[in-house]
């Protein structure tokens, strides 16, 4: 609970904040495409998720559920 009064009162001190600008540094940026499923960036809503990912000069999508599984294993 102090440190809820801290940040507040510390955000209260810097004065109003530029959103926009803040978020804009937190963008994810790639310089290529992801080759493969490990490197390319999840979306999803906890139960339906897709990554996009270069395979053989394409784009490849990846799009899983989680209450659909092979054989009892946690790999779709």
């Amino acid at each position: 609970m102090m440190l809820q009064f801290s940040l507040t009162a510390l955000l209260t001190l810097q004065g109003p904040v530029d959103w926009a600008a803040f978020l804009a540094r937190q963008d994810l940026v790639w310089d290529r495409l992801p080759i493969g499923w490990g490197e390319s960036a999840f979306i999803g809503n906890g139960r339906l998720g897709a990554t996009i990912d270069a395979r053989d000069s394409a784009l490849g999508w990846t799009i899983n559920r989680t209450d659909v599984v092979h054989d009892q294993s946690r790999f779709p």
